[in-house]
């Protein structure tokens, strides 16, 4: 009997070592990728939001996503400081803001996605 429990526990070792090595890679890849563009984690998450629905309100994200509301508005500074957001103010209600790549940028982080993207396939192939 306990040669068989401690096969299982040793199992359950091995998982958990394997685990932490694939976070740890990735934490590594992400470190990498974002010292590059001088972003957080947050910031690429909130580029792709913006960038898959082409405009959007800020309060869509507020309430469809699972990222805090002051690290969002931290995100949009940061990428409305780099240039690669727009905010506008609909006219009709001066307390809707909604979010676009800014256009003279989309190349750009279009390039920011797809190297990302390239990233991740290294690190969960």
């Amino acid at each position: 009997m306990k040669v068989g429990f401690r096969m299982v526990e040793n199992q359950k070792i091995e998982i958990a070592h394997n685990f932490f090595n694939k976070v740890n890679i990735t934490r590594k890849v992400f470190k990498t990728f974002l010292n590059e563009y001088q972003l957080s984690i947050y910031d690429i998450e909130l580029l792709l939001i913006i960038y898959e629905a082409n405009s959007i309100q800020l309060k869509n994200i507020y309430k469809n996503e699972t990222i805090k509301m002051s690290q969002i508005n931290k995100s949009v500074k940061k990428l409305y400081d780099f240039n690669l957001i727009t905010k506008k103010r609909v006219p009709e209600d001066e307390r809707t803001v909604i979010l676009c790549i800014n256009q003279e940028r989309k190349e750009e982080v279009k390039h920011i996605i797809h190297h990302f993207s390239s990233m991740i396939k290294k690190v969960y192939r």
